[in-house]
Formats: C-alpha cells, structure tokens, sequence
C-alpha cells in the first residue's frame, strides 16, 4: 500500500513540475532573452563611441563628442557659445556617426 501511495505522490509533483518549467521557458523566450540581447547591444554602442560623433543622452541632450575619458563624455552642445558638458558615458542612448549630414534646421 505505501508503494502505491508514493506513487501518486510522485506522479502529482511531476504533474505540477510540468506548468512551472513550461512557464519558465515562455518568460525566458519573451522577456529575458530579448532583454539581453538589446543590453548587449546598448554596451557594442557605447564602446563604439568616438570622437566627433552626434548622440543623445538619456536626459534628451543631443550633443557632438569633443573628448571620451574612460566612463566620461565632454559633449558640445551649443555651438555658438561653444557650451560643453562632462557626462558619463553610460547615459548616452543614441548615436549617429560622424560622417552622416547633419539636419538642416530653419
């Protein structure tokens, strides 16, 4: 009888086992794995940055790189006044290369 018992004990864990893994997989395949493929991606761009290069910081400044400093940034960002700013590098989250035209404004 004890042998029979702990079989449907078994068979019961194992029945449950089954969602948690079926939902674990789903939440890697749909968040986590995406998630750090864009981080990835997001760590190529910031090591990419160079000298001259127009970006946009995470606080919506636009801004061509003048020096890199290991984790820090001196952006221009106003070039009448020839304004700069030191940031770090971690808060740029675009980039535009340097030898694409700049956008004509009127």
């Amino acid at each position: 009888m004890n042998t029979n018992s702990s079989q449907n004990t078994t068979g019961a864990f194992a029945s449950m086992l089954i969602p948690f893994v079926l939902m674990f997989v789903l939440l890697y395949v749909l968040i986590i794995r995406p998630q750090r493929k864009k981080e990835q991606e997001r760590l190529k761009m910031l090591q990419n940055i160079n000298k001259n290069d127009r970006v946009l910081t995470s606080g919506g400044i636009y801004g061509i790189v003048m020096n890199i400093k290991d984790n820090e940034v001196t952006l221009k960002i106003d070039e009448t006044t020839n304004t700069k700013i030191r940031l770090a590098r971690s808060s740029m989250i675009g980039i535009e290369k340097s030898g694409e035209p700049e956008p004509k404004v009127d």
